[in-house]
């Protein structure tokens, strides 16, 4: 995997990373000139801090309403809004910024404005990979890499004068082949967030080059939900002392989802309860990479004559009619990502 490609050759040494985002030279989408121009020793583009890290990855928003999408892909951009802030670089510390963000936007937290301009004027360094989820051209996302220091061009744009150079990639993958934890990081509602968690830097590039996520190193395939479901009661029948064993979030995945909302936990559990099997611990407790088994469910006791009823049958159809009954609008947490509304 390309993970375990970068985890040999070490992300950290510039030569090296700079040869595992390239790719092979059949399947580079830029050619030698274009990665030359942000070799990191000759430039010195990374800051003490970040040294020896590698690039990081960055999603800037193209606009609340992807409004400025088309300009940033053609002219090779990424650009921000605040303009009544004027010049991001003539702020020497947040504390100045923080003051001039009070002064124009008194509506508004300065905190969240700060964090995100000071990342895009200061933090943002050429070589990082900058992520652009796209509401113009069907839920894909564009992937770039930065190749310039901040700009502030008030005459290009009024409403939106904060710039970067980018080199935009030529794939745009789409949302729903990213596997579950890496789509939920880029689900922040902020215009200008960075990816850190479950190796998103390395997974970014490889998206790059391949437009598919290989996830990260380690993690089991995720199968369909009948597969997991019969290997699990298979190996349960066959050895109930050796359960599947699988991480909460591997479990979520199955199922397209990466939250434990109220009607996702019912979704799953029934269609757990519908084969004979529970986890333990319940999924429902501790973090997303807490490991649980698919275990059977203990039967108790039962004294009554009275036969039990049958269950439906659990078919493909059947599950396709509780899942759409899932995304119907009736769904009870205040954010879940399947209902038209929120609640």
């Amino acid at each position: 995997m390309f993970n375990q490609r970068i985890a040999r050759t070490g992300w950290g040494k510039e030569p090296a990373m700079r040869a595992a985002i390239r790719g092979t030279a059949a399947t580079s989408a830029l050619d030698e000139k274009q990665h030359d121009r942000w070799d990191y020793r000759r430039d010195g583009a990374v800051s003490a801090g970040r040294r020896g890290q590698g690039p990081a990855a960055w999603v800037v928003r193209g606009g609340q309403n992807g409004e400025v999408e088309a300009r940033a892909l053609n002219e090779g951009l990424t650009l921000i809004s605040w303009a009544e802030l004027g010049d991001l670089s003539a702020y020497a510390t947040k504390e100045q910024l923080r003051a001039a963000c009070v002064r124009e936007y008194p509506d508004l937290s300065p905190g969240h404005v700060v964090s995100q301009t000071w990342r895009f004027a200061q933090e943002i360094e050429p070589g990082d990979f900058i992520v652009m989820p796209l509401k113009s051209d069907h839920y894909k996302i564009a992937i770039g890499r930065a190749v310039g220091q901040y700009e502030y061009r008030p005459t290009d744009d009024q409403e939106f004068p904060h710039i970067r150079a980018v080199e935009w990639f030529p794939k745009r993958p789409l949302r729903d082949t990213l596997k579950s934890d890496l789509r939920a990081s880029m689900g922040s509602l902020l215009t200008v967030s960075r990816l850190r968690r479950h190796e998103a830097p390395s997974r970014i590039a490889h998206l790059a080059e391949t437009g598919i996520d290989p996830g990260v190193d380690g993690e089991p395939e995720i199968t369909s939900v009948s597969q997991l479901l019969e290997e699990a009661v298979a190996e349960a029948e066959t050895d109930p002392r050796s359960p599947k064993m699988l991480t909460i979030r591997h479990l979520l995945a199955h199922w397209g989802e990466w939250r434990r909302t109220a009607a996702v936990v019912e979704l799953i559990s029934g269609e757990l309860a519908d084969v004979g099997l529970t986890t333990r611990p319940h999924f429902t407790e501790g973090s997303v990479d807490t490991v649980v088994a698919l275990v059977p469910i203990e039967k108790e006791p039962d004294d009554s004559t009275e036969p039990t009823p049958a269950r439906e049958p659990v078919t493909e159809t059947v599950r396709r009619r509780r899942r759409a009954s899932y995304g119907s609008g009736i769904c009870r947490p205040r954010r879940c990502r399947c209902c038209p509304a929120r609640l």
